[in-house]
């Protein structure tokens, strides 16, 4: 709900309403003894002034220009810095019935036993900078988003979102491509250098066979100097190479991402430096048993690498789960179990992507604050 209340000021804003901006939060936003009614308070009288001076012909255009974009500026950092606490006692209710879900929990539903590996490596080995991860399973089963979920959980993101304000202070970079489909591995690995090298911002001209991944610290997508939010040793880069079934090819891939390892990764990194995950997730269709054989023969050959299980559709006590953990997308009356078999009728196995489908669309029916239509 905060962040809902947030975007629809902020476009008042933008639609130069500053006077229905300062009515909503003085009159319906905010109760009267938070620090940010004052701010509001003080702004308005400043934002007043100003008409009265040009309703009286003491100032000029360019003046009450320039005044009227210095409010509009301050509204919206105002707007920005809006929590909970700084809401009346009817939008605090309120809330509490309604709280956001932020989107990326829609990842969150099973994946237990993926999960779980990520995670123990990272706190069993906080030392380690560079992680290997093999990534497999149909295409229906979204390995693109168990990456992003992982990298979320690290990273923090999480945590506490029925505040509404939480923010977590960890940086989770997400970087994902497809390598252009060589036969010669020589080919494969360079443009693999390149494509990496170019996502981080960096040339591509040099002898990309001679460079490593300690390079990449240096680049300002991670540097950050923009915005002073610099990738440190809590942070986290978390790297997804697509190797589906049209470019994977035995004789090739598998030496490819070994010789990656062992080259452009190969490396030590300062104990300031980010975490770096890189999966390597190949994806194949149901039916080509003939690439699943070969994906999972190679896979369990491969060293330096931590194999995942392969993903598998989910079940429906799987999706019961996820939904006794987020209630209020329920509608009134309803049990997980009921609104999952409403959602999945005679469906004991279910492909993530069709999982994934229908809960963003309750999640998004639910930020919008409508009734689920079940």
């Amino acid at each position: 709900m905060l962040l809902t209340l947030k975007r629809e000021l902020k476009e008042l804003v933008g639609q130069d309403k500053p006077d229905e901006v300062f009515r909503r939060l003085l009159e319906e936003v905010l109760h009267n003894q938070c620090e940010v009614y004052n701010h509001a308070i003080l702004l308005q009288a400043q934002h007043n002034n100003i008409k009265k001076e040009e309703h009286l012909g003491l100032i000029d255009f360019q003046e009450k220009n320039l005044t009227f974009n210095t409010v509009s500026q301050a509204l919206i950092w105002l707007i920005g810095s809006l929590e909970i606490s700084d809401l009346n006692e009817n939008l605090r209710r309120e809330n509490k019935k309604h709280a956001h879900l932020p989107r990326h929990h829609i990842y969150t539903c099973d994946r237990v036993a993926q999960n779980e590996i990520v995670q123990l490596h990272y706190y069993e080995n906080p030392a380690q900078k560079i992680r290997h991860f093999y990534l497999h399973g149909d295409i229906h089963q979204k390995i693109d988003s168990l990456y992003k979920r992982l990298g979320y959980e690290l990273g923090g993101q999480l945590h506490n979102w029925q505040d509404g304000n939480y923010q977590s202070e960890q940086n989770v970079k997400f970087i994902t491509f497809k390598p252009t489909v060589h036969q010669i591995p020589k080919l494969f690995l360079i443009n693999l250098h390149k494509e990496l090298l170019a996502h981080f911002g960096l040339d591509t001209y040099r002898d990309v066979l001679s460079r490593k991944l300690s390079e990449t610290l240096t680049s300002n997508v991670l540097k950050r100097e923009q915005d002073g939010k610099a990738f440190g040793e809590g942070d986290f880069v978390f790297i997804l190479i697509t190797l589906d079934q049209y470019n994977w090819n035995e004789r090739v891939t598998p030496e490819v991402v070994k010789t990656f390892i062992n080259n452009f990764c190969d490396c030590e990194l300062p104990p300031a430096a980010p975490n770096f995950f890189f999966f390597y997730g190949i994806e194949y269709n149901k039916e080509n048993l003939t690439v699943q054989a070969s994906v999972r023969k190679h896979i369990a050959e491969a060293e330096h690498v931590e194999k995942l299980p392969p993903l598998t559709p989910v079940s429906q006590q799987d999706v019961n789960e996820w939904f006794s953990r987020y209630e209020l997308l329920l509608p009134k009356g309803k049990t997980p179990e009921e609104l999952t078999a409403a959602l999945f009728p005679n469906l004991t196995e279910i492909d993530m992507e069709e999982v994934e489908l229908k809960l963003d669309e309750l999640t998004e029916r639910h930020n919008k604050g409508l009734v689920p239509d079940i």
